[in-house]
């Protein structure tokens, strides 16, 4: 017998609760299971207000639990080995010839042109990466990405390095480390769908751009504050990244994947270092 599940999880005036279900898998306690003959069910998540937006069908969510595990190992390990590829990438550049020239460049050209040439590279590496049709294409879309925030984070932390010495980057390091570790257990233990915080994440994005244009063009330093709430943008950013690994990214896109949790990471150790060296002077 059929009973109407009022909240509608199978994207339906009614659910099917005639199936199977795990309790014991969170992503199924949160209303994702299987239907007959290994299909995913059709879902719809209801946001603030009862709004409803249409979840992916073909995300790693409704893939059956040790394809979705392996995902997840993927995902992370191609996560990890952006961030040793970026650390040897900044190394490689900071001795190479071109270094000291390029962070002259940077120094005494107006921030919010870099900036832009920084978000391009950024969004072209993306796409490629995103791409479902070429693994080839998808790596190269990491590598250029995981560059292009080698080359910026170098500044940062050349600074930082001469103003406080090597300690306060082991500092935010590791400061950067706990907090991402933190969030991401949080949100995979609890399996839940973080779609909701997309809009809010934009406009707060489009603002943090607006101060930083705005600091550029005439010449005022945006402080403390600019920089807590970039972590705070930071960490929700992460939050609906995380999230997102789970309920927007299929089962094979796991470069995809790993190259949107980098740039959360990177975006967030900035602005830990930022505040570190806005409290050392």
């Amino acid at each position: 017998m059929k009973h109407e599940d009022p909240h509608g999880f199978d994207g339906t005036q009614g659910g099917d609760w005639s199936q199977p279900q795990h309790p014991e898998d969170p992503w199924n306690q949160q209303g994702y299971g299987q239907a007959r003959h290994g299909q995913p069910q059709g879902r719809r998540s209801r946001g603030r207000f009862g709004r409803a937006h249409a979840v992916n069908p073909g995300a790693a969510a409704f893939a059956p639990s040790e394809e979705r595990k392996a995902f997840i190992q993927r995902t992370y390990m191609h996560l990890a080995a952006a961030i040793f590829a970026c650390v040897a990438m900044m190394s490689a550049f900071m001795m190479s010839p071109f270094y000291e020239p390029v962070m002259v460049a940077m120094v005494n050209t107006n921030w919010i042109f870099i900036l832009v040439i920084f978000l391009g590279v950024s969004w072209v590496g993306d796409s490629m990466a995103r791409n479902s049709e070429s693994r080839g294409l998808q790596y190269i879309g990491l590598l250029v990405s995981v560059g292009a925030y080698a080359i910026i984070l170098a500044l940062p932390v050349t600074l930082a390095a001469v103003q406080s010495g090597p300690q306060i980057l082991i500092q935010a390091l590791i400061v950067t480390g706990l907090t991402f570790g933190a969030l991401t257990v949080a949100v995979l233990a609890s399996g839940k769908d973080f779609s909701i915080l997309r809009n809010g994440l934009i406009v707060a994005g489009v603002l943090a751009f607006g101060a930083i244009a705005a600091g550029s063009i005439f010449g005022f330093s945006l402080g403390l504050g600019f920089f807590v709430f970039m972590v705070g943008l930071s960490v929700g950013m992460i939050v609906y990244q995380t999230s997102s690994v789970l309920h927007t990214y299929s089962t094979d896109n796991h470069v995809g994947a790993a190259l949107a949790l980098f740039a959360s990471i990177g975006m967030l150790f900035w602005y830990i270092l930022s505040i570190f060296m806005s409290f050392d002077g």
